[in-house]
């Protein structure tokens, strides 16, 4: 069993969505920690998620921020696991620096159900 599986991939093409989060760089952080936790993450998980993704979000007074659907998600990268996982929680976070507030619509988050074997993944693109 591993603990982590590490990918990189180039030129995902998806609809981005509208709907979002406007967040100021200093809240940066406290926003995750919250929004990753609805999202499935566990602590620990969102942690490391944030120690990977803070630090490149220090530029702009303000960030657009939000979730690719895990649906979407999995059609533009299908994951295959073996054993088949009770549970599987994709995060792909998107995210535009800004140097001005905008109002965006609020993105609804489904908080999933973790049971038995689970499987997550997280990433993000940034959009300059």
């Amino acid at each position: 069993m591993y603990p982590y599986l590490f990918w990189e991939g180039y030129g995902l093409n998806y609809e981005r969505p509208q709907e979002g989060f406007v967040v100021s760089k200093d809240e940066v952080e406290e926003f995750l920690n919250e929004k990753l936790i609805k999202l499935g993450l566990i602590k620990k998980e969102a942690d490391e998620f944030i120690e990977f993704w803070l630090p490149r979000m220090q530029e702009k007074n303000y960030y657009f921020i939000t979730f690719v659907p895990q649906a979407e998600f999995d059609k533009l990268a299908p994951l295959a696991v073996s054993p088949k996982p009770d549970t599987v929680i994709r995060v792909f976070m998107d995210y535009e620096g800004l140097d001005e507030h905008r109002e965006v619509e609020a993105q609804k988050i489904i908080t999933p159900k973790r049971k038995g074997f689970v499987v997550t993944e997280w990433g993000g693109a940034m959009h300059k």
